[in-house]
């Protein structure tokens, strides 16, 4: 589980990332991959991340957001694990506005 994802920026303003598309072969011997979890940050609840302009502001970026994150495997037992990666996304076509 780890790598990098680029995203780039939607016209809504707003992307979804979700945790087990940042999976990049996790398995179990007893749970079948389709029923393993994935989350960030070890918040069992937070399966994606919601990234917006409002983001590139406060984080003072103008056409490209880094975030370091977790992303955490879970099987049906509770056994859990996790990996630090980076997501970074891009706004090519300046939906954002630039942050100075």
């Amino acid at each position: 589980m780890t790598g990098l994802i680029t995203v780039p920026m939607p016209s809504s303003g707003c992307v979804d990332i979700w945790a087990k598309d940042l999976d990049a072969g996790s398995y179990d011997n007893c749970t079948p991959k389709s029923r393993l979890k994935f989350y960030f940050d070890g918040d069992t609840s937070r399966k994606s991340r919601r990234v917006c302009c409002e983001d590139f502001r406060r984080a003072g970026a103008n056409d490209e957001l880094i975030i370091d994150v977790q992303v955490w495997g879970e099987d049906e037992e509770g056994n859990k694990d996790y990996c630090s990666t980076v997501i970074i996304v891009q706004d090519n076509l300046n939906i954002c506005p630039n942050s100075g």
